[in-house]
């Protein structure tokens, strides 16, 4: 599940809720819209309240880019039990959602706004 929970064109918060096997995992995200840099997706609630995930965009001509995502957070408690899991399943589910992503933005579907 994806909310987006407050927009003002600057920046973005947004939620989050995904499964590890049998563990709801729930974030809540800040996008700050106005550095030139990369897009870093701060978490500023959820199990790892600290993290954040990072794209790196780089242009590569004829409308290609080469698109680096980077995930770093803090694995608290009991969670770090189950780290491979996690990091496999998060793995799996950014992938899937970066493959959306291209498919929206070559359909010339995905809203600009």
């Amino acid at each position: 599940m994806f909310e987006v929970i407050a927009d003002d064109g600057v920046s973005c918060r947004y939620r989050q809720v995904s499964s590890a096997g049998p563990i709801k995992l729930r974030q809540e995200f800040e996008l700050d819209r106005t550095s030139g840099g990369p897009l870093v997706n701060r978490i500023v609630a959820g199990q790892f309240t600290g993290g954040s995930i990072t794209f790196q965009v780089e242009s590569q001509g004829d409308g290609r880019s080469n698109v680096e995502a980077r995930l770093t957070a803090p694995i608290p408690g009991v969670l770090r039990i189950i780290a491979p899991l996690l990091r496999a399943q998060v793995g799996r589910q950014l992938a899937a959602a970066l493959v959306e992503d291209k498919a929206d933005l070559e359909s010339e579907s995905y809203d600009p706004a």
